[in-house]
Formats: structure tokens, C-alpha cells, sequence
């Protein structure tokens, strides 16, 4: 049958059913599977990793961070942050 065995045109069938809106026809069972391009790999992995970290927000129970995280991310946050305006009232000059 055209260079196709009976297990690749039930693998492009499957793979036309659960990627296609409509009907196949017979071309697209009987044409060899093309091979994904460098975009295709990356758009399913994309796809891949955005359903499982759905599939583990919905079944797990999201808490804080350990506190090994939450040190470092403070010492990130003091590095980035303005210093206070010193209280001049206590050492500053006095205008009066």
C-alpha cells in the first residue's frame, strides 16, 4: 500500500484525529510523516510544561517558599532597595 504499513497509517490516523478539526483524507494517512521543525519541537514543549505546571496547580497545594529561599531573596531585595532618608531631626542641622 503506496510504502506504508498497516501500524504507520494507523499512527498517522491517530495523530490527524487528536490535531485535526476535520475528516482525513486518504493522502494524509498514506503520505509519510513529515519531520518537525525546530519550532514545532519548542511549540510542544512549550505546551508540555504549561499543562503540567496547570496539572500541578490544580493538584497540589501551593505554600511559601523554605526559608533558605526566602534569605536569599532578601538579601536580593536590601541590595536593591533605596536606603531611608535619615532623620535629620535627631542629628541634621537645625534652619531656625
Amino acid at each position: 500500500m503506496n510504502g506504508i504499513t498497516l501500524q504507520q497509517a494507523m499512527n498517522a490516523l491517530n495523530y490527524h484525529i487528536d490535531h485535526e478539526k476535520f475528516e482525513p483524507t486518504i493522502a494524509d494517512i498514506l503520505r509519510p510523516k513529515k519531520q518537525l521543525s525546530v519550532y514545532d519541537v519548542q511549540k510542544i514543549e512549550r505546551e508540555q510544561e504549561a499543562l503540567s505546571l496547570k496539572e500541578y496547580h490544580e493538584n497540589n497545594v501551593v505554600g511559601p517558599p523554605p526559608d533558605h529561599v526566602l534569605e536569599k531573596l532578601n538579601k536580593l531585595f536590601n541590595k536593591t532597595r533605596v536606603p531611608a532618608f535619615n532623620d535629620y531631626s535627631d542629628g541634621g542641622e537645625d534652619d531656625e
